[in-house]
């Protein structure tokens, strides 16, 4: 058959006429793709055999997704792989080493789940993977549907090991997100820290990787106005605020010795996460998730409820917000009508883009989902920086009080309220006082463009 092939590809004057092997023809096809697509379609369409045209497609979408081949194919693995591919193009072109591209298509989950100074890869699967996929498939497309298989029955580490014999610096990685993300879903959270470990394999898609983990771990929350669920924390149908817990410890002891700062910050992610979806769908505004979850998840509780308030109605001062946030995390058991609207709240967006010489001494969070927030570890102080970010979002702002938190006597509320002024009403007139503020990095961030 090779020498079948050859043969009419050497007739035929198209793409890879000049080739003897398989290897040679995938490589012409790809690139006369971009010059002269209409040749490697009529190259592609005149292919008999089933495996070769099979192949001659995989080289194309996988070097110029969204090419739109698919067609070409019958329907099966290939065709379905090559159909993935198509529809999420911009995603399968990040370019692991140009980070301007990756911050932009990211987000600021680029930064803020960024790798740390000691990151390591993980002792993955080393297995011999499966490659029964039929004498119509190519290596690289059975080996990611191997993998996918292995993923949706709770086989990481089976899917861990087809995705490494892929091979290819690009469709490798990519082969390990598309494994984490069907195995880390809602309804097999227990699998979620293997997911984990398979996305610090991801290449340049480590970070929406490891969103997905956290956002589907998060979705273990109970309503922070329903009574805790006494189900045990184990097993895969195991919900709320003790399963959390036990899924955050998985991931700290999977990734801590990978990578101890992400592990952190994932962890701290999956808080922001569980938090914004707990008080969105809570009924009313009490405190009862902070006797169940650990004091790292504090300042994201605290966060939740200064949001809801503020979204409901904007207090008159900064004062009276926070003293309503206070108000509302001191109340227990309240299980009555609704006080708020009931609703889940979309991720706030980013306000703290950069950081100004100096702010990387200033301790962070992240704010109800991928944006960050600087924190204090004094409870009433931070009532008063998560009202700020609140008010920054509301629409219109409510920029009363982020005037009044440029007075405050501590320095971090009063460096929040001149980050975020200058960020929405960047000519506002009270930021020519705080310019003159003693402190450096407050009259910085009013002076930012």
């Amino acid at each position: 058959m090779l020498l079948w092939w050859g043969l009419a590809c050497g007739l035929s004057g198209g793409p890879g006429a000049d080739c003897a092997d398989l290897d040679c023809r995938r490589a012409a096809v790809a690139k006369a793709w971009p010059e002269d697509p209409a040749a490697v379609r009529a190259e592609v369409q005149a292919e008999g055999d089933a495996l070769v045209r099979a192949s001659l497609v995989e080289a194309v979408f996988e070097a110029h997704p969204g090419a739109g081949l698919c067609t070409e194919l019958p329907a099966g693995i290939v065709r379905r792989r090559c159909e993935r591919v198509d529809a999420d193009a911009a995603r399968w072109t990040l370019d692991e080493l140009d980070p301007t591209a990756q911050a932009a298509a990211i987000g600021p989950a680029f930064r803020s789940l960024a790798a740390g100074p000691t990151a390591r890869l993980p002792g993955l699967s080393t297995a011999t993977p499966a490659r029964d996929c039929g004498n119509e498939v190519p290596e690289h497309s059975c080996l990611v549907e191997r993998a996918r298989e292995a993923a949706r029955t709770g086989d990481l580490h089976g899917a861990a090991a087809a995705c490494q014999a892929v091979g290819d610096v690009r469709w490798q990685p990519a082969c390990m997100v598309e494994a984490a993300e069907l195995g880390c879903r809602t309804q097999t959270v227990e699998h979620c820290g293997i997911a984990a470990e398979l996305c610090l394999g991801a290449g340049a898609w480590q970070v929406p990787c490891l969103e997905h983990v956290a956002e589907t771990v998060a979705t273990l929350a109970d309503p922070a106005t329903q009574a805790p669920s006494t189900a045990a924390a184990t097993g895969a149908s195991a919900r709320g605020w003790a399963a959390l817990r036990q899924r955050t410890t998985e991931l700290e002891l999977r990734l801590g010795p990978l990578d101890l700062l992400r592990a952190h910050r994932l962890v701290d992610r999956v808080w922001a996460e569980s938090a914004r979806l707990s008080y969105g769908r809570a009924s009313v505004l009490v405190g009862d998730p902070l006797d169940q979850l650990p004091a790292d998840a504090r300042p994201h509780v605290r966060a939740a409820v200064a949001w809801r308030i503020v979204d409901a109605e904007p207090p008159a001062s900064l004062s009276d917000g926070a003293a309503a946030v206070v108000e509302a995390l001191g109340q227990r058991g309240a299980r009555g009508r609704d006080r708020l609207l009931e609703r889940n709240h979309p991720s706030p967006v980013d306000l703290w883009t950069d950081d100004l010489p100096g702010e990387d001494e200033l301790p962070w969070v992240a704010y109800l989902g991928p944006a960050r927030r600087a924190v204090s570890s004094d409870p009433e102080i931070d009532a008063r920086v998560v009202v700020l970010e609140a008010a920054a979002r509301t629409s219109p702002p409510a920029d009363w009080m982020l005037v009044e938190g440029l007075h405050d006597p501590a320095r971090i509320v009063r460096w929040t309220a001149a980050r975020l002024l200058a960020a929405i009403e960047p000519g506002h007139p009270a930021l020519a006082t705080a310019r003159a503020d003693p402190d450096a990095l407050v009259a910085r961030r009013a002076a930012a463009p």
